[in-house]
């Protein structure tokens, strides 16, 4: 019923370390950069624990919606900082 334990039974630990990586580097990413996304990652992950929501698509539109601010949010960081010209 996990989505943890379907990704770890079905593409093994290779596929469930890569999966972790995924997860981790989109919360550590969200934290450096927008902690509301952060609460919304928060809330798939633990529906994750007890549901399998691999095969629920708004779950993915969710994970998509959370890269998207986390990316835009970078984004934003980057032009504040004078890093990224502007195009003419």
């Amino acid at each position: 019923h996990s989505s943890f334990v379907t990704v770890f039974v079905s593409y093994g630990l290779v596929g469930f370390l890569i999966w972790m990586r995924l997860l981790i580097s989109m919360l550590y990413s969200g934290i450096r950069r927008n902690l509301f996304s952060v609460g919304i990652f928060i809330g798939v992950a633990a529906y994750w624990v007890t549901h399998n929501g691999l095969r629920n698509t708004v779950l993915w539109i969710i994970i998509a919606t959370y890269m998207i601010m986390n990316h835009s949010a970078e984004k934003e960081g980057t032009r504040a900082a004078g890093n990224e010209t502007e195009p003419s």
